[in-house]
């Protein structure tokens, strides 16, 4: 009987010894699994879903300010950010210039010359004739790290003839009032298209810069000459150039456009252009007739005299994953006369 009884109290030793070592391992499984789950756990609590709320007054007069403002809640990094509106008949807007001016942008077109991260002044102008119209503005954000559209946000607003009355209930608000130079003559509702070369003429200089390759490439643009002054109606020959500052290779597909100053402004789209190394350039040579536009964003004096602005972007399909999106933008003015 004894014999038995300590068969028994054996037995039932290491079967709770095993039992504890069971527990243990279990446990200390459990702990590991925890530790590598808490800091996302943790993280993704501390971390709101991105969001993009734009906001813009509900109602709106033709020819004043309303300010298109945006906040981008949730955003992990450096963005870049991009406004357009959609298209509504008889309705455009003028967005600012670096010169401190406002330029017509066609609709569903992305515009930021003045580089906003939180808002900007934007000026709606109706055609003759329109009494009202109403459009959606929406403003995206780019990721810098890889050029991506992380998130997009809208407001719409709807834009009333100077003179009706704009209520000022709900989000609407009262915007500023812009006054225009002497001549307040509107753009015309369709868009002439200029005499322009089909494709500007391009010289590609290469770097030689092929190995090595690492973070992001940067494409910048810069203006290398225009004319001081020109006669209306005359050819005017642009040149810029298009570098990659970058580190890694820009890809084949990126794109520019160049607002030539027309009435309303001709947006001149390059389609796709080719791969850039490293420290490869491409200097291009526009041409197009020379208008001016009379001193402010709208108005044309008879004989189209006045100051022009051309207005040159690359990049604009945010194809490239860039370093830097701050040198995507140049412009430059001269006399018309």
């Amino acid at each position: 009987m004894a014999t038995h009884t300590t068969f028994r109290d054996n037995f039932l030793r290491v079967v709770a010894v095993l039992g504890l070592i069971a527990i243990l391992l279990l446990g200390a499984w459990g702990i590991i699994q925890l530790a590598f789950y808490l800091p996302t756990f943790f993280g993704n609590l501390g971390h709101a879903k991105e969001a993009l709320t734009v906001s813009v007054p509900a109602q709106s007069v033709s020819d004043k300010a309303i300010t298109l403002s945006w906040k981008h809640t949730g955003k992990d990094g450096e963005y870049s950010y991009s406004a357009s509106y959609a298209c509504a008949a008889g309705l455009q807007f003028a967005a600012p210039v670096p010169t401190g001016a406002y330029q017509l942008v066609p609709c569903n077109t992305p515009f930021n010359f003045v580089s906003a991260s939180t808002s900007m002044p934007v000026i709606p102008v109706l055609a003759v004739g329109t009494r009202q119209a109403t459009t959606t503005l929406t403003v995206a954000a780019t990721k810098l790290s890889d050029g991506t559209v992380s998130v997009k946000g809208t407001a719409n607003t709807t834009v009333m003839a100077s003179t009706t009355a704009v209520s000022t209930s709900g989000t609407a608000t009262t915007g500023t009032t812009y006054t225009p130079g002497q001549t307040t003559t509107k753009p015309a509702t369709t868009t002439t298209k200029p005499a322009t070369t089909n494709k500007p003429a391009s010289t590609y200089v290469a770097s030689g810069h092929t190995t090595n390759l690492y973070g992001y490439a940067d494409l910048a643009v810069q203006i290398l000459s225009a004319p001081q002054g020109v006669r209306a109606g005359s050819r005017v020959s642009l040149q810029f150039v298009v570098t990659n500052v970058g580190t890694n290779v820009a890809p084949a597909g990126w794109a520019f456009t160049a607002a030539l100053p027309y009435n309303p402004v001709y947006v001149y789209p390059s389609g796709g252009q080719q791969m850039l190394y490293p420290g490869d350039k491409i200097v291009y040579t526009l041409t197009y007739d020379a208008v001016g536009t009379g001193g402010d964003y709208y108005s044309y004096s008879q004989n189209d005299y006045g100051q022009a602005q051309v207005n040159v972007q690359v990049d604009t399909n945010n194809f490239v994953p860039e370093l830097n999106e701050y040198n995507n933008t140049a412009s430059v003015s001269y006399q018309v006369y």
